[in-house]
């Protein structure tokens, strides 16, 4: 071979092996980053499945609250007593009459 062509295929096989380096870097690189996203996404679905759980305890915390009876044991608590005929005011609706009628003309 001549020392021409020698020194071709040299800088070919040189400027091949640069840019197999460079892909291998590149798949490194892309490979870690994939990773680090995997492992962010299952942090933040665990952060969800933490707050889906504490929003259920809210849930039936909130619905226990709202029960007559847990409403009845809290107000005895505070000092408050039951409710009875004589210590609660019954409000009876009553439509109140449209100030666009006139008074004069009920029928």
């Amino acid at each position: 071979m001549s020392e021409s062509r020698l020194s071709v295929l040299t800088v070919v096989t040189l400027a091949g092996a640069a840019v197999l380096f460079i892909s291998a870097c590149s798949l490194v690189t892309s490979q870690y980053r994939a990773r680090s996203l995997v492992a962010q996404i299952e942090k933040l679905q665990n952060e969800e499945r933490r707050l889906n759980d504490d929003a259920s305890e809210l849930y039936m915390e909130i619905s226990r609250a709202a029960l007559p009876g847990y409403i009845a044991s809290q107000a005895m608590k505070a000092g408050l007593g039951t409710a009875t005929s004589r210590n609660t005011v019954v409000l009876e609706y009553k439509p109140v009459p449209s100030a666009a009628a006139p008074k004069g003309n009920e029928q």
